[in-house]
């Protein structure tokens, strides 16, 4: 009988595996029984790295920056856009609802080619006020984020990379809509 075949080296793999008991993550349990859930234990915590055009993990530090940058404006229920994975916490972390019928919009309007136009028209008549985009989406690098951004003609012209940033916090963008919107990216 092969390791694989035996039941106790099964579960054992399993055990020493499990990236709840990987010694980085170990240390993070005192921290979970006397901090409770602070966004820099959920950085740490986070299985997936920040990663670009598949989203990722959620940088929960930076995106409290935005939450609080978007609690200061006067925002009706349905006035934020998330474009992207790993802003999407924004919804519920703002008490906000999605202020279109694509939860996903950055990935729909990719998807549904087809109905671009009926998107681009549903996006202009919406209540939304900002978009927050997440710019390793388009290939950058937390790590090599200038402080401004210089989009290539063409995406510049495109939403959501033709509307004003209004705020920055690491690799998440706030944008004015400037409304009507003319032109979806990609």
């Amino acid at each position: 009988m092969n390791y694989k075949e035996n039941p106790i080296c099964k579960h054992a793999l399993t055990v020493f595996t499990h990236p709840g008991l990987k010694p980085t993550r170990l240390t993070c349990w005192w921290m979970c029984a006397t901090e409770g859930s602070t966004n820099r234990l959920k950085d740490q915590l986070a299985l997936t790295p920040q990663q670009g055009v598949t989203g990722g993990a959620t940088d929960w530090e930076d995106l409290e920056s935005v939450k609080d940058f978007l609690r200061s404006q006067e925002l009706p229920e349905d006035g934020v856009l998330c474009l992207h994975e790993a802003t999407m916490p924004l919804y519920e972390e703002l008490n906000r609802l999605p202020p279109l019928r694509y939860l996903f919009y950055g990935q729909a309007i990719g998807v549904y080619r087809a109905h671009r136009q009926q998107m681009l028209e549903e996006l202009s008549t919406s209540r939304a006020k900002y978009a927050v985009s997440d710019l390793t989406s388009i290939g950058w690098h937390p790590n090599q984020m200038q402080p401004s951004i210089p989009f290539s003609k063409p995406m510049s012209e495109a939403f959501p990379w033709s509307e004003p940033i209004v705020f920055r916090s690491g690799r998440y963008a706030v944008h004015r809509l400037d409304k009507p919107i003319r032109k979806l990216w990609p």
